[in-house]
């Protein structure tokens, strides 16, 4: 049942990212695989989205609070699963950044990774105010710390990607997804 309702929305959102994509694609006179990848991105966006909006649904849910709680202080609880859990729902961001956008380098991702987990800690304190000033979300330093990782390690995922690419390219394995990550410029 959880896995069913995930899937549903994923491809949900994912249609919409298509629907967005494609007029872009074509616009742009990218190629194919282009599109494909900034439809998932689009897709991985409106998720992590929904997955801060989600616990605000219910004003009156159990635990629901009517104070904002901060955490400023780093792994205050240690690196426990949710630590693990936001590096790796970042993954994705940090992964599919070099595959929408020409020439992302490192320091590009340093700065995504940063600016993407502040902006979800923001959303979360946006949404406090906005929603009647009841919270179930606590606004976590350590959240925009894993969230800052999982970018990177997912850049850094996608340079090894890259790499296995260019060595298989030179053992005669050709593709068309091959020669468009091959032009991808990692440095």
């Amino acid at each position: 049942m959880f896995f069913t309702y995930y899937l549903e929305e994923f491809l949900v959102l994912l249609g919409v990212g298509a629907a967005v994509a494609l007029p872009i694609k074509l616009l742009k006179k990218r190629p194919w695989w282009w599109g494909v990848f900034l439809a998932f991105f689009i897709a991985y966006c409106l998720i992590a989205f929904f997955e801060i909006v989600r616990p605000f649904e219910s004003f009156g849910a159990p635990g629901a609070t009517n104070r904002l709680a901060f955490n400023l202080i780093p792994f205050v609880e240690g690196f426990d699963r949710d630590a693990i859990e936001n590096i790796v729902c970042a993954l994705p961001f940090g992964f599919l950044l070099p595959l929408v956008f020409d020439r992302f380098r490192f320091k590009n991702a340093l700065l995504a990774g940063a600016g993407f987990g502040l902006l979800m800690e923001l959303s979360q304190l946006a949404l406090y105010f906005i929603h009647g000033r009841f919270s179930l979300r606590v606004i976590d330093v350590t959240d925009v710390i894993c969230n800052f990782l999982g970018t990177v390690l997912g850049w850094c995922l996608f340079a090894v990607v890259t790499l296995l690419v260019y060595w298989l390219h030179g053992r005669g394995v050709d593709c068309s997804l091959f020669r468009y990550i091959k032009e991808r410029d990692i440095k």
